[in-house]
């Protein structure tokens, strides 16, 4: 199949691919690192957004390759580290030895999860966009999802939020496979959001949607949001970073289609 000019062969043994993602990584384009891009990520290197072979599976291989990134426009972040900012912060689930370097955090199942000052982070899709002019048109949300949205649920935020311009703002969503892991995925995001307030306000506060891509069936995805939105009515605590900022944060369906035979 090819895609971008690159051809990729589905077969391939994994350590090739594993070599192509870390040559396309260290050979990334000047244009795109020294372009002028509005929220960054410090002490975090940008990598191509049409590299297919930093996808995981074919799933997120299909979604990488319907995704409508402006090529020119955007780059993809491959994580976020945490900041020694993170070591100030008040707040009931952190608790942070900053002299050892070592940070707390209670996931909303009550375990603690244990971190360290070299701790990355790394959502499926983080991307920045750039500023443009007022001659440029900007990219909608609708337009970077059309290939790929097949359904979608807005958990938080504006029905209308396909129309929303990119110029600007950054984006972030965890890729799933099964429906039933959707719930899993969102507690994985409210931790993202939680560590990018502490530690990349900048970044935090131009992002314009966060979200889920999932596969399986689409009545599998109806439970899923039906579970989901009872919880998020009932519950006082459900999200709670993510409740807490405001985000716009949409449930998107989107079946397998292998990208191989077309």
């Amino acid at each position: 199949a090819e895609y971008m000019g690159r051809t990729f062969v589905h077969n391939r043994p994994k350590t090739t691919t594993t070599t192509m993602w870390r040559r396309a990584v260290r050979t990334m384009c000047k244009a795109t690192t020294g372009s002028n891009f509005s929220a960054k990520l410090s002490g975090t290197n940008p990598v191509p957004i049409d590299v297919l072979s930093g996808a995981r599976n074919y799933f997120e291989q299909m979604v990488f390759a319907r995704l409508n990134f402006p090529e020119s426009d955007v780059i993809k972040w491959p994580h976020f580290s945490i900041t020694s900012a993170i070591f100030k912060a008040k707040d009931n689930r952190l608790e942070c030895d900053e002299k050892e370097g070592r940070i707390k955090f209670r996931m909303l199942d009550g375990t603690i999860k244990n971190y360290d000052a070299t701790t990355k982070f790394t959502p499926d899709i983080l991307a920045s966009f750039r500023t443009i002019s007022e001659n440029e048109t900007a990219v909608t949300l609708g337009h970077l999802f059309k290939e790929i949205r097949v359904a979608d649920h807005v958990l938080q935020g504006d029905e209308s939020w396909a129309d929303e311009p990119l110029s600007g703002h950054s984006i972030m969503f965890e890729i799933t496979e099964p429906a039933g892991s959707i719930s899993l995925k969102l507690e994985q995001l409210d931790r993202s959001l939680f560590f990018l307030r502490y530690s990349h306000p900048e970044f935090y506060k131009n992002l314009r949607v966060v979200g889920i891509l999932c596969n399986g069936t689409r009545s599998e995805f109806d439970r899923a949001v039906d579970s989901l939105q009872l919880r998020r009515n009932t519950q006082q605590d459900f999200l709670p970073e993510l409740q807490r900022s405001c985000i716009p944060c949409v449930l998107i369906w989107t079946p397998f289609r292998n990208v191989f035979q077309e």
